[in-house]
């Protein structure tokens, strides 16, 4: 299979947050993507806490349709789609009828949503646009990518222990989640990846420092190694996300130099 890859999600003019993390993730892995962006911001609506909200560009829902059907006439159907951010129902609407439309044209298309509507304990979307994740994308999806309190909210668990973690893990409508942020030992943080068959636990160093756009990294990557049939995608992809965050605690933010693949992490198979 080909592997066109429609990633869609956020645009910002400045960090490496959405579009901007996702799609370099999938380009140092030799992959290329048609970038479909959901809303134009002028940085993380986090970078400067002490300014006023960054500017934005609001792209309707109808008009994210619009490019989505020219990429499916001008390039065929794209048998692989990403998505991140969603600033609507409306969005996360559009974005289901593709991915419906794409598996319909081709059986083994693979989707990975990545459930981005929270973390740190809150919300940073409407609650109907996360409802909607759980409802409408989660169960279309062929693997999900969510934070420990995505999972939490879109589980309605309040898990932490890693037998709670996969339990509600197995609970959501998609055969292969992978819960990022899990608790570990002091200084130490956790990806565990679930699905019907086994489930894998990588484990490495924690980056106190909060680096904004390593959920989007890490969708993109993993994604492209799986792509690749990488075997050990989740013990490589877990250990170049902790390079890279000790990379980012210089600056706050991810480099814009493209990844360099660590060793893979150690898996251990619960």
């Amino acid at each position: 299979m080909e592997k066109i890859i429609c990633a869609i999600s956020s645009q910002v003019m400045y960090g490496q947050v959405g579009l901007n993390a996702i799609t370099p993730a999938l380009r140092c892995l030799g992959l290329e993507s048609y970038a479909c962006p959901t809303i134009l911001l002028a940085t993380h609506p986090g970078a400067y806490p002490e300014q006023d909200p960054p500017a934005q560009l609001d792209i309707p829902a109808d008009r994210l349709r619009e490019m989505l059907a020219w990429l499916n006439d001008a390039a065929g159907v794209p048998p692989v789609i990403v998505s991140g951010y969603m600033p609507s129902l409306a969005h996360v609407e559009a974005v289901a009828d593709f991915v419906r439309h794409c598996k319909a044209e081709q059986s083994n298309s693979i989707y990975l949503c990545d459930p981005v509507c929270g973390d740190r304990g809150r919300l940073y979307v409407n609650e109907a646009v996360a409802q909607a994740i759980g409802q409408t994308l989660l169960p279309i999806a062929d693997m999900a990518t969510p934070n420990l309190f995505e999972l939490q909210w879109l589980s309605n668990t309040a898990a932490v222990t890693d037998a709670e973690i996969i339990a509600a893990a197995k609970g959501l409508a998609c055969r292969e989640v992978i819960v990022t942020s899990t608790p570990a030992p002091a200084g130490r943080i956790a990806t565990l990846a679930v699905t019907p068959d086994q489930t894998l636990r990588c484990e490495t160093a924690c980056e106190p420092r909060h680096i904004h756009g390593m959920g989007d990294t890490f969708s993109g990557l993993y994604l492209g190694l799986r792509l690749l049939d990488q075997p050990a995608a989740l013990g490589v992809a877990t250990a170049t996300m902790a390079q890279l965050a000790v990379q980012a605690s210089v600056n706050g933010q991810l480099s814009t130099q493209p990844i360099c693949l660590a060793p893979a992490a150690p898996e251990e198979i619960l």
